[in-house]
């Protein structure tokens, strides 16, 4: 028995083959692609719902009073040198006489993520909330009863966590969208 193998560039043509390779590199480039997106975007719907999943346990944590140690706006300068503006809470407090600092305000607070913030480069928002934990010397706490060290200032979740999902449903789509195109 004789094998015999035919090689069909000489019966087709190499610019065939040439496109034929040039298309499957751009749909492999494209798929990375989409499933990156993909992946980013479940990995953000991931964050949203653990966050949640926190935010609903700090209804039931203890509290303590702890004492406001920074409430300040700082800002950032972006590649344009715009100023970014975020409020800065830093406190602490004392659980079994032993002292803990921290700057969670809320699961799901993140200055960043918070598009208020990004359209006025945040600086009235972030002076807003810095003043509201400014002027209280004296704040309840509400720490974890397994691992005192986490904590937050505002129970439940805060409303930027929300933006962390709609992102996630951006990215997922527009993957998807990209991976039945090609």
């Amino acid at each position: 028995v004789r094998v015999c193998v035919i090689d069909l560039r000489y019966f087709i043509g190499k610019q065939f083959f040439t496109t034929i390779e040039n298309m499957l590199y751009t749909m492999s480039v494209i798929f990375l692609l989409s499933l990156s997106l993909i992946l980013f975007g479940l990995s953000l719907i991931i964050i949203f719902l653990r966050n949640k999943k926190h935010g609903k346990e700090t209804l039931t944590w203890p509290h303590v009073f702890g004492k406001i140690v920074k409430a300040d706006a700082e800002y950032q300068l972006n590649d344009d040198n715009d100023k970014l503006w975020k409020p800065v809470i830093k406190y602490a407090y004392k659980v079994d006489n032993k002292e803990y600092n921290s700057t969670r305000v809320a699961f799901g607070f993140i200055p960043w993520l918070d598009f208020s913030l990004r359209l006025d480069f945040g600086y009235s928002r972030s002076v807003k909330i810095a003043n509201k934990y400014a002027s209280q010397l004296v704040t309840p706490v509400f720490y974890s009863p397994q691992n005192p060290s986490v904590s937050v200032l505002e129970q439940g979740v805060h409303l930027e966590n929300n933006n962390l999902c709609i992102l996630g449903l951006f990215f997922v789509s527009v993957g998807m969208l990209l991976a039945f195109l090609t």
